[in-house]
């Protein structure tokens, strides 16, 4: 049997959270119509963004995730009484998916230059995702693309897709989330 995870993938107009191993229970992926690309549109509008954008966008986002606690709080598995919840963020593994966790590792590891494979099972903490979103938030686009790990393609959108993690580490209490590199998941 497959130790209970939950993917989480920021994606450029959607953000999936998808339970996997958590057997007798569904395994259904939850999405949201927000991805890095289209936060960053609405949202984040100045550069760098205003307290008020990121604050605005992050009380959105919690919405939405306090949507998924629900979907995943509901049933109960015969076998032991845990919820899908229970078995991937509180006693399962995260697994980070995508070009948004790869871009935050890499930049926590002053990864220069960018390489996805290089950071394939890193264990990205909370302090460290909310260091490199301090970081990136606080820069101007033009600044921020000084930062190593940080591409010029990542550079515009990284803000928004840091406030997808963040607000998922704040409202799961999660420690960490290993970082999946292409072609690591099932």
């Amino acid at each position: 049997m497959t130790e209970p995870r939950m993917l989480f993938e920021p994606g450029e107009q959607f953000t999936t959270f998808t339970p996997v191993g958590v057997s007798p229970l569904a395994a259904s992926p939850f999405v949201f119509p927000m991805g890095y690309q289209n936060v960053t549109d609405d949202f984040l509008t100045s550069d760098p963004p205003r307290p008020e954008e990121l604050s605005a966008l992050l009380s959105v986002i919690e919405l939405h995730l306090d949507d998924l606690a629900r979907v995943l709080g509901v049933d109960a598995s015969p076998d032991d009484g845990r919820t899908v919840l229970d078995m991937t963020f509180r006693d399962g593994t995260v697994l980070g998916v995508g070009p948004i966790f790869q871009t935050i590792a890499a930049v926590e590891l002053g990864a220069q230059p960018y390489d996805a494979a290089a950071v394939s099972g890193f264990e990205l903490t909370r302090a460290a995702a909310e260091d490199v979103f301090r970081t990136l938030a606080t820069e101007s686009l033009e600044n921020r693309l000084h930062n190593p790990g940080l591409t010029a393609e990542r550079g515009p959108t990284i803000v928004g897709g840091c406030c997808l993690v963040v607000g998922a580490y704040r409202r799961f209490g999660l420690k960490s989330v290993v970082v999946a590199g292409s072609g690591d998941t099932p």
